[in-house]
């Protein structure tokens, strides 16, 4: 792993663009200075476009301290990871700090002063288009000037108005100026050197100056002296050899600082956008080039878009990472997300059309592992040694956790494990060769299978913390997480606030089906009068035969069987142990809900036609002049 910061961020973005073209998978974690608006979780019955609203402004409020990435990639059967951990630091943009985040990172020896000091700057993608729009014009308007330097200069001045000084005191400055420019010249000065600082001066001025030098002194280079001496103007005695050296210098310093300084780490993130797309990274581009003597000036056009598909999509893998893509689109994309859920649905698909997220793969795709810790460091630990020996890293990186980079790796080796145990679990699903798979099976390539994948694999798909999972592929759905069903997930309301868990559990358990299956269920709490039970089933994992081999086989519709079974016996025992109290299930609890929403509605219609009948509209009032 390397920190990436301004001092180092062209060398290491450029190994990052050399390989991220063959990379199998992209794997990203984030740190940020705050991660929600209250310190509180919302209720567990709200659904994700409920919930959306007050992430929406976090997201908009707060700032990514790290970005970690993980490319990984197959080699015949193994794997090479390589992680680069990028801090950024806006330039244009205030920083809002949560303290219990900030506390929890400096716990985990977060490097405050390397992120405050050495962060990259960054730009939305508008931002970016326009500077890297603003120095294509400038090198050209350059250009152009070099060639008309070569005209005869009698030519020049019979087309070019010069400046005639008429005030006493510009005149005088003007001598003065230039009878030290001389004295410089003729080597008055020991401490002369190969440049000279004129005196500071008004832009007139400025451009009496270097019209008459460039007429006096056609061999000196002048230019702006720049920020650190503004006003002035710089006169450089060089050698035409010395003279082509600086040019290019500068040209390269001028490129450094718009990779650096302007565009920065968007020019990351466009790059992983148009991979997981499927997009050609012209490395002879402005942005993509990897210095300024590579970039062809023919076909500065392919900056702004890249319409070659060259590869199938690469997938993009996070860790309950609907928030990292948040961050990074309010960072990248603009500072304000959609207003509406399935706005922000459409725009995360637009840059990232594959995403796979190891919480959900973890909770809804396997069954061995429902009771096993699904946080990022315990499926990490749960698989550690299946991990060394399979993953290897490219070169040295920490072991701390939540630091991002290393956040990545971990993400990325839980996801190629959790594919390992997909593939094991569905005998007859989908293919892959040598360990782990070549993962070609989740790239999205039009095939016959592709509803397959999202299935077994979870692809589009993100955890939340509440009872549902969001559904990318959907705009206006997300279905209840863990397989649960509507229909057979109750709502007990109105209940004595001194009823615990203990008491649900004691009157639950000891539940058979007709076939002898002990009834499982979930309890979650809404609030102290209101909790809910889900029929809950997950088919037992496949038993390996001697020779390694699973025969047993998962029907893909038997589960929806069991809790049509299932949820029916928690009914009743709930209706007999909580009489006085109002129990639905969770789709009449829904339905009633919009069924409210429709009649205030109504009713609000209803009584704003009323009072335009009785108190009339407004009447527009009469422009006057």
């Amino acid at each position: 792993m390397v920190n990436v910061t301004r001092s180092n961020f062209i060398e290491q973005s450029n190994d990052l663009l050399d390989h991220l073209p063959t990379a199998a998978f992209i794997a990203i974690d984030e740190e940020m200075t705050g991660i929600s608006i209250q310190n509180r979780r919302s209720p567990k019955d709200k659904t994700p476009s409920e919930q959306y609203p007050e992430l929406k402004l976090a997201a908009e409020r707060y700032a990514i301290i790290q970005l970690g990435v993980s490319l990984f990639h197959n080699l015949n059967g193994s794997w090479l990871a390589r992680c680069y951990n990028f801090y950024l630091f806006p330039s244009d943009r205030e920083v809002v700090l949560n303290p219990s985040t900030v506390q929890f990172l400096k716990q985990h020896n977060m490097n405050f002063d390397m992120w405050m000091k050495e962060g990259i700057p960054y730009q939305t993608g508008q931002q970016a288009a326009i500077s890297l729009q603003k120095f294509v014009d400038h090198q050209k308007r350059l250009q152009k000037e070099s060639e008309q330097a070569q005209v005869p200069a009698t030519i020049q001045n019979s087309v070019k108005r010069t400046i005639e000084l008429r005030r006493i005191e510009d005149i005088e400055f003007f001598a003065r100026a230039m009878a030290a420019l001389r004295e410089w010249l003729d080597g008055v000065h020991e401490d002369g050197g190969t440049s000279f600082l004129l005196p500071p001066c008004n832009s007139y001025l400025r451009r009496a100056l270097y019209e008459n030098i460039e007429k006096e002194y056609p061999s000196l280079e002048l230019e702006s002296a720049g920020p650190t001496h503004p006003n002035q103007i710089r006169a450089w005695r060089l050698t035409p050899e010395e003279k082509i050296a600086r040019k290019q210098q500068l040209q390269h310093q001028a490129w450094e600082n718009l990779v650096c300084d302007q565009v920065g780490l968007w020019r990351v993130f466009e790059a992983i956008t148009r991979v997981c797309r499927g997009e050609e990274l012209d490395r002879s581009s402005v942005l993509f080039a990897n210095s300024f003597n590579e970039i062809d000036w023919d076909n500065t056009g392919s900056v702004f878009a890249s319409d070659f598909v060259v590869r199938g999509k690469i997938p993009l893998v996070v860790h309950n990472g609907f928030m990292d893509l948040c961050f990074l689109l309010s960072h990248f994309h603009s500072l304000k997300l959609p207003d509406e859920l399935s706005g922000c649905k459409e725009l995360i698909r637009s840059y990232f059309p594959m995403v796979y997220d190891t919480k959900v793969m973890a909770t809804e795709c396997l069954s061995m592992w429902s009771n096993d810790s699904t946080t990022l460091s315990g499926l990490f630990e749960n698989r550690g040694e299946e991990q060394a020996n399979v993953v290897r890293i490219a070169r040295d990186i920490s072991d701390q956790a939540h630091e991002a980079a290393y956040d990545a790796y971990m993400t990325g080796t839980v996801y190629l494990c959790l594919c390992d145990e997909i593939k094991d679990a569905n005998p007859d699903g989908l293919k892959s060769e040598s360990q782990f798979g070549i993962l070609t099976h989740l790239q999205d390539t039009g095939a016959s299978h592709d509803n397959q994948v999202r299935t077994l694999y979870a692809r589009n798909k993100l955890y939340q913390m509440s009872l549902y999972t969001m559904d990318l592929e959907d705009a206006a759905y997300d279905p209840l997480s863990r397989g649960m069903l509507p229909e057979f997930t109750y709502r007990v309301s109105r209940i004595d606030p001194l009823v615990s868990t203990r008491d649900i559990i004691r009157c639950l358990s000891d539940l058979f089906d007709s076939q002898s299956r002990r009834v499982n269920f979930e309890i979650i709490w809404i609030d102290d009068t209101t909790f809910l039970v889900a029929a809950s089933y997950r088919p037992p994992p496949p038993s390996p035969a001697e020779d390694g081999e699973v025969i047993a086989h998962v029907d893909p519709d038997e589960t929806t069987r069991v809790l049509q079974e299932h949820g029916p016996i928690i009914f009743e025992v709930l209706r007999n142990r909580f009489k006085h109290e109002t129990i639905l299930t969770l789709a009449e609890h829904l339905d009633s809900l919009k069924n409210a929403d429709e009649e205030l509605a109504e009713s609000q219609s209803i009584w704003s036609k009323i009072w335009d009948l009785f108190a009339g509209k407004p009447a527009k009032r009469r422009r006057l002049n």
